[in-house]
Order: structure tokens, then sequence, then C-alpha cells
């Protein structure tokens, strides 16, 4: 039974509501709807899931590891622009 509920928009919302800096999901949905309202996003996606076009606000990534090196990406250029 399907109850009605736009959970990918459910998740914009709480993202919004508690101002995420960074969302990993491996939804192509929920990643296309994050990214198009300005939240950086991590869609972590496997060979088979569909691409999604990279962006400054969305990054493929395929391992954990790739999710680290990212994470740390984004610090080092914010602790850069906020000490500059």
């Amino acid at each position: 039974m399907k109850i009605g509920i736009d959970i990918d928009g459910v998740i914009l919302e709480v993202a919004q509501q508690e101002n995420i800096d960074v969302m990993i999901d491996d939804s192509y949905d929920v990643c296309k709807k994050l990214s198009e309202n300005r939240i950086k996003t991590i869609y972590f996606r496997d060979k088979e899931m569909k691409k999604l076009e990279q962006n400054e606000y969305i990054k493929e990534v395929s391992s954990w590891g790739e999710i680290y090196r990212y994470i740390k990406e984004i610090e080092r250029t914010e602790w850069i622009i906020y000490n500059n």
C-alpha cells in the first residue's frame, strides 16, 4: 500500500531546517533534489545506478574513501576562505 508521502521532499525539508552542510545518499532522486536546492550532496553511486551531472553542489563517489577525501577537501577549502 502506497501512502503518498514525498520522501524526497521530506528529506529536503529536514536538510534545510537542520542546516545540513553535506548530505550523503545513494538515491538519484534525493541527490538531484538536494543539489538543485543548493545543498552539497555526495551521491554514493554503484556502477549500475543512474549518473548525475556533477556541479558545485553534487559529487559522485563510489567508496567511503572518496567520501572521506572529498569532505577533507571541503574542510580545507572552507578553512582557507575563512582564514584569509
